[in-house]
């Protein structure tokens, strides 16, 4: 279980975002738990 305040991060960390200067995605908060939940 994670329990996340919303309200205390912006939505780049939440979710992720991708950067235009090096064309990379960074991963966010919710990103990063779906990739750990679903490698097992």
């Amino acid at each position: 279980e994670y329990p996340i305040n919303p309200k205390a991060v912006s939505l780049g960390e939440l979710y992720g975002q991708f950067n235009l200067a090096t064309n990379e995605w960074n991963d966010g908060i919710l990103s990063m738990i779906m990739r750990q939940v679903c490698a097992g």
